[in-house]
């Protein structure tokens, strides 16, 4: 990622999070790949449930209630948009207080109901194909690279979960993505990150140039 990185380095301020880079590039495979926007839905007969547009949860880390908590941040539709647009969302999830935000304020709320009454609105959520992206979206970004770590075991509720870890010097980086077996197989996913790739070394090195270029 050496061309993405030097570009993003390149493009005016604020800088956009490499995690961005990261959706945004997923996305747009994720618009190529049907695979990538199923879900296995059990209910009312085990199916697949495919959705037009990807929703990325990019799990963030705020403070609540004195505590440090992981909430995601849900972006829809991320191939569509640009990359300042989504650094905006982003910035407004990191900077506002988590009750102000709908889906924070949300997700606290659904979290404070008796037990029997919040597992049963997330079994809801989880195994409804039309709802499951509203609430959790279509796949997760979590990433650990910025702290000298990484993800191991990528495992998660989601049909997909993107991580990666710290950068070496010349550029690159070991990308992981957990994937629900019942949906895809592995094959896909090795394609998949290819794509994803050659995505992050075009278009979107492309998108970083051009917004140099605008200034």
């Amino acid at each position: 990622m050496a061309r993405a990185l030097a570009a993003r380095r390149a493009a005016p301020k604020p800088v956009i999070p490499v995690s961005l880079l990261f959706t945004k590039a997923y996305a747009i495979v994720a618009r190529e790949t049907p695979e990538l926007r199923r879900s296995f839905v059990p209910f009312p007969f085990p199916h697949l449930y495919e959705v037009e547009q990807s929703v990325a949860s990019l799990m963030v880390v705020r403070d609540w209630h004195g505590e440090q908590a992981v909430f995601p941040a849900r972006l829809k539709d991320p191939a569509s948009r640009s990359l300042r647009e989504l650094a905006a969302l982003l910035d407004e999830a990191l900077k506002n207080p988590p009750e102000k935000s709908r889906h924070f304020g949300k997700l606290a709320r659904l979290s404070r109901l008796p037990t029997l009454l919040r597992r049963a609105l997330w079994l809801y959520g989880f195994n409804s194909g039309r709802q499951r992206p509203n609430y959790f979206g279509t796949f997760a970004v979590s990433v650990l690279g910025h702290l000298g770590a990484e993800i191991i075991f990528t495992m998660s509720p989601l049909t997909s979960f993107v991580s990666y870890g710290p950068f070496s010097d010349d550029g690159s980086v070991d990308l992981k993505i957990g994937f629900d077996h019942r949906v895809m197989d592995g094959a896909t996913i090795a394609l998949a990150i290819k794509r994803l790739e050659q995505i992050l070394n075009g278009e979107i090195v492309a998108e970083l140039e051009e917004m140099g270029v605008a200034v």
